[in-house]
Parts: structure tokens; sequence; C-alpha cells
């Protein structure tokens, strides 16, 4: 009996974290605040305490459930109150300026020179001297603004038109015919296997991904086979 109670309270916390992520928002680790961070390892380990509470296994759903409405309390008020959300979230932090290097924004960041020196490096950034403007950002990310020279040229520096560029839709995706984005694009599953065959291609589902873009022209990509690289 222990045991299928096990079983029952992990599905049932599985189930609350599920509806409980949906109602606070998900979001990439490197978009979290300190306070989602915070929130999102708290819930985790009571969730996994409930799965194993076979006396009381209430007590760690109210208490995610509290956990999740201080989340979404916290959420209105930074988006409502700047003061408020400085607080909760943190300001962006100046480290490098016009050449300058502020080591007491360092210190309050808790970030050394390697670190923001791979940070720069992930970014492209292989010599800080090119680098005009440094910042920490709240979520832990540092944003570069380049110096003028060191800046990547757009076509509308260089006076070029180029097309505007439009979403690619999935029409397949590992031998499943998307009907969604059919709709979308206003096109139906017999267009789409027309074009197929018109491309020799007379089975979708053997197909690892077929793409289209807005002028209705597919890319098609078949399963290949590959143990190990060359």
């Amino acid at each position: 009996m222990s045991i299928i109670k096990v079983i029952l309270a992990s599905f049932a916390s599985i189930v609350a974290l599920f509806f409980l992520c949906k109602l606070i928002g998900y979001r990439q680790m490197s978009q979290m605040s300190l306070f989602d961070y915070i929130n999102g390892i708290t819930i985790g380990s009571i969730a996994a305490e409930m799965a194993t509470e076979l006396e009381n296994p209430i007590y760690p759903l109210v208490a995610m459930i509290i956990y999740s409405i201080v989340g979404v309390a916290l959420s209105i008020g930074t988006d409502k109150w700047l003061g408020f959300s400085r607080f909760v979230n943190g300001y962006p932090l100046v480290l490098l300026d016009n050449d300058k290097l502020y080591y007491e924004n360092f210190k309050k960041a808790k970030i050394d020179i390697e670190e923001f020196q791979i940070q720069c490096r992930s970014s492209g950034y292989f010599d800080i001297n090119t680098i005009q403007t440094a910042l920490l950002e709240p979520n832990g990310t540092v944003s570069i603004l380049p110096k003028a020279p060191h800046k990547p040229a757009s076509p509308k520096d260089l006076n070029i038109k180029v097309p505007q560029e439009y979403m690619v839709f999935n029409l397949v995706l590992d031998g499943i015919m998307i009907v969604s984005n059919l709709k979308i694009l206003t096109l139906d599953e017999a267009w789409l296997i027309n074009q197929l065959k018109s491309q020799g291609y007379n089975d979708y589902h053997e197909l690892l991904l077929v793409t289209c873009n807005h002028k209705h022209e597919i890319t098609v990509y078949k399963r290949y086979k590959k143990d190990h690289a060359s």
C-alpha cells in the first residue's frame, strides 16, 4: 500500500507542478530573476517531498500553492511598480564603459574579471577593447554594446535593400503531419502530398522534416544515419 501511495502522490505532484507552472509562467533559466530561481527550486523540492509524504500529502500541496500565489503576486507587483521591481529583481550594473572597468560593480555582482571575459567571448567578443559598454543584467547575462568600428554592418549601413524574411512553418515533423500549420498557410493535406510526390516522396511518414515558407515553397529533409563524426 505504501508503494501505491508513493506512485499516486508522485503523479499528483507532477500534475500539480504542471498546472502551477502554467499559472506562474515559464521562462528560460537565463531569463529568470533571482526570486524565480529560488521559487522554482523550492517548489520542486516540495513536489519531491509530496511524492514520498504518506501521512499528509496535502500539506506539501498547500505549500506549493502558497509559493505559486506569492510568485504571481510578486510578478504583478514588479509589473506595476518600478521601485518594487528594482528591489525584487535588481537593476543593471555597468561593468565596463569607455575603456573603464568598474571594480565596485564587479564586487556587488559577485563576478570576477575572468568570468566577465568568458561571457564576452560567448557573445563573440574576444578582446574587451572592442567593447564600448557592458552591462550585467538582473538575470545574470551580460549585454554588450560594441565600439562603432567593431559593430557589424547592417544592410541599412551599406544602403542595400534586402527582402523581408518571414516565418518558416514545419509541415511534417518526424513523420507526423502538422495539420494546424497547414491551416495557418491556408493549405491542406492533399496539397502537401502532391507537392511531396512531385519531388519523389510518396510517403511523408518516412521524412524527418518538411518546412514551408510564405511563398509555399517546401524543403524536405530525409532521414539519414551517421554513426559518428568523421
